[in-house]
Formats: structure tokens, sequence, C-alpha cells
């Protein structure tokens, strides 16, 4: 159960930091907070539903945050990396509890995917922008 409760400080930790940087933010009139997630808060992968459901959270959270904040001046972006050639995911996987035999495949997919990703060239991109308040975030998807 300790991986379920550790999993949800992708979520608290960013609910803390926003809580903590609003009031100035608000006092200043305005302001841009982003947020990393992952591409993982729109797709789920087998075998990680607890970390998947951490990253749904927040993008519920940061989509909500920004149609509040933003008749204030208050944006959010969420930039959402897709696979990053790291041992995140092994390591991830390799502490799941085992499958069931019926997933037996899954769980291999599941694996092959988290090690064998490789990483890729950087290109530049364009910073996010928005003209006048938006309700939804602005998104940078980095895959």
């Amino acid at each position: 159960m300790s991986n379920f409760a550790d999993n949800f400080v992708n979520l608290y930790a960013i609910v803390r930091l926003v809580n903590a940087v609003l009031p100035g933010m608000r006092a200043a009139g305005g302001g841009r907070i982003v947020v990393t997630s992952s591409t993982v808060g729109l797709v789920a992968l087998p075998m990680l539903p607890v970390y998947c459901t951490t990253k749904f959270a927040v993008e519920g959270y940061i989509e909500s945050m920004a149609a509040t904040y933003a008749p204030v001046g208050i944006h959010f972006s969420l930039v959402e990396p897709g696979p990053v050639g790291t041992p995140f995911g092994a390591n991830a996987l390799a502490a799941a509890v085992e499958a069931p035999a019926e997933l037996a495949g899954v769980a291999r997919l599941a694996k092959i995917r988290a090690t064998s990703c490789r990483p890729r060239k950087t290109r530049p991109s364009a910073p996010s922008t928005t003209c006048g308040p938006s309700p939804t975030p602005s998104r940078s998807s980095c895959t």
C-alpha cells in the first residue's frame, strides 16, 4: 500500500506549491504557473495504474485551476513530456506486484515499452503563449 501513497506525491506536491504561490500572484495581479506532468495523464499505460491515476489527477487539477484563475490574470501551463530514456519505467515495473498469469503478455509488453525508450534529439519549440484569458491551460507535449 505504500506504493499507492508514495505515488500521490505527484499530485500533492503540485497542490501545495500552487497554494503557496497563489497569494503572491494575486497580489501582483497575475502570473503563470508551469507544471510538468506526463503524457500518461492523457493516455494510461498498462501495469502502472496508480502512477497513471496521479497524472490524470494533475491534468484535472491544472485544467480546473486554469479555468478558475484565468479571469484574474493567473495562467497555467502544463508540460507533458513523452517517454524519456531513463531507468524510471523499468524501475517502476520492477517494483510492481507480479502480474497474474492471464496478464503475462500485457506485463511483457509494458516492460518492453519501459525499457526500449531511446533519448530523442531535442528540437526547439516555440514558447507557449495565450491571447487573452484562456479557460484551459496551455500545453506542451514533448514526444
